[in-house]
């Protein structure tokens, strides 16, 4: 889906029509950005303007709970069982 967004395209050497017929290309582009458009819409559907009271408490239980997470300590260095 992203693989060619705001990049140029260059011929590969040696082909006699490295790129798509411009009707056809054309076509795919329109169809491409209706598809974008929708998914546009339809994520700015699915996605709440406002976190709701429930979500917002949530996160503040979890951000207090990870600033009371005792802090850990760095894993001891591994022993070394022999010397070759």
């Amino acid at each position: 889906l992203y693989a060619h967004q705001h990049i140029d395209l260059k011929p590969i050497p040696g082909l006699d029509h490295p790129f798509v017929d411009a009707e056809i290309a054309a076509k795919a582009e329109d169809a491409e950005k209706k598809n974008a458009e929708q998914a546009a819409a339809d994520a700015a559907a699915e996605r709440p303007p406002v976190l709701s009271s429930r979500t917002t408490q949530t996160l503040k239980e979890l951000t207090r709970l990870f600033q009371a997470a005792p802090v850990l300590d760095a894993p001891a260095a591994p022993e070394t069982l022999s010397a070759l």
